[in-house]
């Protein structure tokens, strides 16, 4: 017993010792911040990082196209391991994440060289780091709090809807230099709740934004009837009960939308857009597992009218003709396309953690819950016509979704980043 509370003890102080040592160089790096910003802007070529996990949520496609022809600018992408992913899947989805960047002609490194993770300072040396995501889910090392030597900058991997703790209280959001925010009416919601967290926010647009408003979009989909209407589905990930977030409908729908789309006669077709990590969810969800999931999954690639996205969704956003979906971040998203779109309800309330203008595209949503729900909405709303909402969607798109100075979120950020045009200190 008194040995056990010895290791107990000595537990503690390296804890202790651990968080001090964070606290001091977090110290260190706001002590120098501003001889950091004065040295790159300084700087002939600045190295930025693009530390991504995922394909389907790179939503920087735009900042690092335009940074790739800006002579003042050198960006790089290294794929992150994602550690919140089942083993297998964890490979898997670098090797896609790798495959995807690389097809693309970007300069990507992958996470390991040897089997052991590469040095981001010794084999990348960024002068600024885009972390695709604010949190810890990744290998330790690859961590902002152990590349303190670069600046860093976040673009938000989806619109910034929620006004809760977990969304806004982030100690890597402390230590970014800047946080480029879609629209004025966010960045003063997030002011008057979290004051301490609106001091580096840049309100720039968000790079999203310009892949949307470009005018030319591919064509994704399966050859069916010009005739029939494409409708997406993308149910969300968080199936488990508990946790901040809970919007997902997929246990008690799925069956039942795959059966829909498998005997309909109606003119449409469906592209089945999961979360991410549903995958990995659903395989650790007792009642369904590995095999019912690839089966699954495989059933919505095999109808002539489905179709599986899991990757890049722009482009098939732009060539849909609706949405039903479930999901906090494609509430705002979606309405760049100004087509009608349902939103799945699970009977929990959560648009009491949305910002004001998040709630004002929630209400430009049809409701649903279950199929039923779901058939009226693509009866009348998307085959009938009867899209009574679409005038007040337009209105929304001007007044929060266009960046603004009248040019692109990426020329915004890229003036912000070097302190000049409408962004000059």
């Amino acid at each position: 017993q008194p040995r056990s509370r010895g290791l107990g003890d000595v537990y503690k102080r390296q804890r202790l010792l651990s968080s001090c040592r964070r606290g001091y160089f977090k110290y260190l790096y706001l002590c120098t911040l501003n001889h950091k910003i004065r040295k790159i802007r300084r700087k002939e070529t600045i190295r930025v990082l693009f530390a991504v996990a995922e394909s389907a949520t790179w939503k920087n496609d735009s900042l690092y196209r335009a940074m790739l022809m800006h002579p003042g600018f050198t960006p790089l992408i290294l794929v992150l391991p994602d550690e919140q992913k089942e083993e297998s899947l964890k490979r898997e989805g670098v090797d896609t994440c790798f495959d995807f960047f690389h097809n693309k002609g970007y300069t990507c490194s992958y996470p390991y060289e040897n089997g052991k993770l590469i040095n981001i300072r010794k084999a990348l040396n960024p002068d600024i780091i885009f972390y695709q995501k604010p949190y810890t889910y990744y290998p330790e090392s690859f961590l902002y709090r152990r590349n303190l030597n670069a600046l860093f900058c976040y673009t938000n991997y989806a619109f910034h809807s929620l006004l809760a703790d977990w969304a806004n209280k982030n100690d890597f959001f402390q230590l970014v230099w800047q946080n480029y925010y879609e629209n004025e009416s966010a960045f003063t919601d997030l002011k008057r709740k979290y004051p301490e967290a609106a001091s580096n926010i840049v309100v720039t647009g968000l790079p999203i934004t310009d892949l949307f408003l470009n005018e030319n979009h591919e064509d994704r989909w399966k050859k069916t009837d010009e005739k029939y209407k494409r409708i997406i589905w993308a149910p969300h990930f968080s199936i488990s009960d508990g946790g901040c977030l809970n919007y997902s409908t997929f246990l008690s729908i799925a069956e039942e939308i795959l059966d829909f789309v498998k005997t309909t006669s109606l003119p449409v077709q469906m592209a089945f857009k999961p979360h991410p990590l549903l995958k990995s969810q659903l395989y650790d969800y007792s009642s369904w597992g590995k095999e019912k999931t690839d089966w699954y999954y495989s059933e919505w690639e095999k109808q002539p009218n489905t179709q599986l996205e899991i990757g890049e969704y722009v482009d098939l956003f732009m060539t849909s003709d609706a949405m039903i979906h479930d999901c906090g971040s494609f509430t705002i998203e979606y309405h760049h396309t100004l087509k009608p779109v349902m939103y799945l309800i699970n009977g929990k309330e959560h648009t009491g953690m949305m910002n004001s203008f998040a709630k004002e595209a929630y209400a430009l949503h049809y409701k649903g819950a279950d199929i039923q729900d779901i058939r009226h909405f693509i009866e009348n709303i998307v085959l009938g016509g009867s899209d009574y909402l679409l005038e007040k969607r337009k209105a929304f798109f001007e007044s929060y979704l266009v960046p603004p100075h009248q040019q692109s979120a990426a020329e915004n950020m890229i003036q912000s980043i070097l302190g000049t045009g409408h962004y000059a200190e």
